[in-house]
């Protein structure tokens, strides 16, 4: 290999380490987030009044989607636990393979990602406070911005052979 598809693969590697570690202190602190604001009663309980208002759910339907959610809690704690296991693993073990200057940069991108997150999770939060004192009003609340109305697209019509 010449010198420049040394350089070139070498800047590959970079953005792709930069990517999965962004992407991995994202989910990390995201997972955290949601943990420490709802735990898995909370997640229960969030899931069983959206299902409940969304489906006009019957009380038999509800005691037999109980336990479903429950299930569904604790298995997302467990994962949320590897997840930020994996995610200080990997963390680590990059950090280990940086220089001082590259240490520097890497921490000072973490720090970055984890403002910018906390300024979503922020902007998130008070969506939600929206949506549910307009849900107590009685008003149907408009869509999250970056969710859109929940359609998946329409799918394009295939050639016909």
């Amino acid at each position: 290999m010449t010198t420049a598809s040394w350089k070139v693969a070498l800047a590959f590697t970079g953005v792709f380490l930069a990517g999965a570690v962004a992407g991995g202190i994202v989910s990390l602190r995201v997972a955290k987030s949601l943990h420490a604001k709802k735990g898995s009663e909370g997640f229960v309980a969030s899931q069983m009044e959206r299902f409940t208002d969304a489906l006009d759910l019957t009380p038999e339907q509800r005691t037999k989607i109980k336990p479903i959610l429950d299930s569904a809690g604790d298995d997302l704690r467990r994962l949320r636990a590897e997840t930020a296991q994996i995610f200080q693993w990997m963390e680590g073990g990059i950090a280990s393979e940086l220089t001082p200057e590259q240490k520097e940069k890497f921490d000072e991108m973490q720090r970055k990602q984890r403002e910018r997150w906390k300024k979503m999770m922020e902007a998130r939060e008070q969506r939600e406070r929206e949506r549910a004192k307009a849900r107590l009003e009685g008003v149907t609340p408009p869509p999250s911005p970056e969710k859109g109305d929940h359609r998946p697209p329409p799918r394009p019509e295939e050639p016909k052979p």
